[in-house]
């Protein structure tokens, strides 16, 4: 019994040992030490923030100029629409006001007046007649419903069909080829020519010649600058302005319409949609006449008819020094809109004014079936974007342009000459333009440029010391520059046109008032012809492309005493589409080698 209560104990002994945890004394006081050591480093950091201050400093990250409500609105907001507050929020329609009702009454006025289309049956036709027919009367509620100010159809076609009935008789009494061959020619490259009576009007004669260019069809278009002169009885002001003529190729003795505004320089025919002439005054201003409207403008001076612009810009709203070239866009499916239910966009023009401000502009055609539109209020333009030059090239301080071109097949790309010698590559659609210069190496400024006719990714620029360069579009440097071997001293390159049905000939006329003729199919060293005219040149303008063998191509030279000439230029004699093709081969084989 002794033995069994001695097992007992052991077995109560060894089981208290085992639920003994043991305590690290080693642990507990590494612990301790390690908070002593982290006390002491807060205290010293503490003490040395005590001792340190620090300096404040702000500074911005980016800072963006606030948007205009002007240009919030036109990229978010309605077309042709503006955000305004009213002082009442209340959408009843019934307010109370503090003053009396204002009694007003609408007052309406045309000129040239305008009779509207109504049956004779009806008991106001009488008095619209009267009201019409004076031109300006009061709004009649009665008669307004009946009033129609929309074009006479008849007289539309009739207008039409006695411009199409003119046409056939100068072509059946002009005698166009024999007039042509009767007058030969001792240029190298001209067949011969015919000359526009252009001494027998005052208001023409003398005038310099500044710009010219080919319309549709016959026609074209010449522009006269100013005289200090004057002559016989006529008006002064008429004789001394600058005017526009359009001229019947087929009638050579007067033009068909004179066009008057002040201070115009240069032109664009747009025949995209409208007949349109769009010209680029001195003060900044665009002018535009409508060729299409029957019921024009019109004023008389002496039995002479000339027309007024059908809308002008307001004075620098847009540009604000000379406006140096005019040129059309292309006007796409995505860019066309409608400004209101009664205008839509027909047309897109850019402009470019010589301190280097590029605008893109849309002209609006309203329709004919506005109630109260006058034909004056027919046709308007909006900005849709504007370009500065200087600012987007910062480097080229005191720029001025001389010239623009654009691409045929692409017109969003434009080709900017400038006085410091380079080419500025420029987008109508967007800022990142590649390459954004072009540049020879030659110091010297670019007074003109022209494209190739047959491909859009050459062109050439004349310079003012007498060289000429071909570019690449896809390289910023030029291909080559050629210049006259001949010359010990080198003329300024003026004007330069290039052939539309000879691939590899061009057309120069430089300061000394001598036309050279380049065909690189024969040599790059000289030109193939060169000849001086005792007349100052200051147009030199080719025809369009004419690949059809019965047809030619035209060259018209106009000088500074108002004469105006053109010429036939001479073709092969086994001219035809393929002698063409092989010539574009000819020059791709050139260029593809430099």
């Amino acid at each position: 019994m002794a033995s069994l209560s001695d097992e007992g104990f052991e077995d109560s002994k060894s089981s208290l040992l085992s639920n003994v945890q043991y305590i690290n004394f080693a642990q507990a006081q590494k612990k301790i030490q390690q908070n002593k050591h982290l006390e002491k480093q807060r205290k010293r950091g503490k003490d040395i923030l005590e001792m340190i201050k620090l300096d404040h400093c702000n500074f911005t990250l980016i800072e963006m100029i606030p948007v205009s409500y002007d240009v919030f609105i036109r990229s978010f907001g309605n077309l042709n629409s503006k955000q305004i507050s009213t002082q009442t929020g209340d959408d009843s329609g019934c307010e109370e006001v503090q003053t009396e009702i204002i009694e007003t009454i609408d007052k309406w006025t045309q000129y040239p007046i305008r009779f509207s289309k109504i049956n004779c049956d009806n008991s106001n036709y009488l008095q619209l007649y009267k009201q019409e027919y004076a031109g300006t009367n009061c709004v009649n509620s009665d008669i307004q419903q009946t009033m129609d100010l929309s074009y006479d159809k008849f007289h539309k076609q009739l207008f039409s069909a006695t411009q199409l009935i003119l046409n056939l008789v100068y072509e059946s009494q002009s005698n166009f080829s024999e007039r042509i061959l009767s007058n030969s020619s001792e240029i190298p490259f001209s067949n011969g020519y015919i000359q526009f009576n252009t001494e027998s009007s005052p208001f023409l004669r003398s005038k310099p010649i500044t710009f010219a260019c080919y319309c549709f069809g016959n026609k074209l278009l010449t522009v006269h600058g100013e005289k200090a002169s004057q002559e016989g009885n006529m008006d002064k002001d008429f004789i001394n302005n600058s005017i526009a003529c359009i001229w019947n190729i087929l009638n050579c003795e007067e033009p068909e319409r004179i066009l008057k505004v002040p201070g115009i320089l240069s032109c664009c025919f747009t025949c995209q949609t409208n007949h349109l002439v769009i010209g680029g005054l001195e003060d900044g201003t665009l002018s535009i006449w409508s060729l299409t409207d029957s019921n024009k403008n019109v004023n008389t001076v002496q039995d002479i008819v000339y027309e007024q612009p059908n809308y002008t810009t307001e004075v620098h709203k847009g540009h604000t020094s000379r406006i140096v070239s005019i040129l059309q866009l292309e006007l796409k499916e995505e860019d066309i809109f409608s400004v209101n239910t009664d205008a839509a966009a027909k047309s897109q023009v850019c402009s470019l004014d010589e301190i280097g401000t590029l605008i893109v502009w849309v002209i609006i055609k309203k329709c004919k079936s506005s109630q109260n539109l006058l034909y004056w209020n027919q046709i308007s333009v909006v900005q849709s974007k504007k370009m500065c030059l200087n600012q987007s090239h910062p480097e080229l301080v005191n720029l001025l342009c001389t010239d623009m071109i654009v691409n045929f097949l692409d017109t969003h790309h434009i080709l900017i000459s400038t006085n410091y010698g380079y080419i500025i590559h420029c987008l109508s659609t967007t800022p990142k333009a590649r390459p954004k210069k072009y540049y020879s190496g030659i110091p010297s400024q670019v007074n003109c440029l022209t494209g190739c006719p047959f491909s859009s990714q050459y062109f050439l620029a004349g310079h003012d010391n007498g060289t000429i360069t071909l570019y690449s579009s896809t390289l910023q440097k030029t291909l080559i520059a050629l210049s006259n071997k001949n010359e010990n001293v080198h003329s300024g390159v003026e004007c330069i046109q290039w052939c539309s049905d000879k691939p590899c000939l061009f057309y120069v006329k430089d300061s000394s008032n001598t036309i050279h003729v380049w065909d690189l199919k024969i040599s790059d060293l000289l030109p193939i012809y060169s000849v001086p005219f005792k007349e100052k040149i200051t147009v030199m303008k080719l025809s369009k492309s004419q690949l059809k063998e019965s047809e030619t191509s035209y060259m018209i030279l106009a000088t500074d005493n108002g004469s105006i000439h053109l010429h036939t230029l001479t073709k092969d004699a086994d001219f035809n589409a393929d002698a063409y093709k092989l010539d574009i081969k000819n020059f791709f084989n050139y260029v593809n080698r430099l």
